[in-house]
């Protein structure tokens, strides 16, 4: 369903008398790419390293943050969701290269 609409918003012309920013082509590709590695990541590495690998990517390549700020956002984000599902909720996350096994 992303591909499905990504694709769509890099083909649909915009419609006569609708102002509206045009779409960044090269910036919606990268995230689609991200979002893609993102989607085979998540199993093999785990949802932890599946999201810091993510988030640090898109916050330092695609929004241009600095290292330390992107790998700061990327590993509080990382260890609230394993927090937040993990040991909150009980819902187990994929353990991946983390697992062991």
């Amino acid at each position: 369903m992303l591909l499905g609409t990504s694709i769509g918003t890099l083909i649909r012309d915009t419609p006569e008398g609708m102002d509206r920013e045009p779409a960044d082509r090269r910036r919606l590709l990268l995230y689609l790419l991200a979002i893609s590695l993102f989607a085979i990541a998540f199993n093999l590495l785990g949802a932890v390293l599946a999201i810091l690998a993510f988030v640090t990517g898109v916050l330092r390549c695609i929004e241009r943050l600095s290292w330390p700020r992107s790998m700061i956002v990327a590993s509080t984000l990382a260890g609230l969701c394993w927090i937040v599902f993990d040991q909150l909720l009980g819902v187990p996350l994929p353990a991946g290269l983390l697992g062991g096994g």
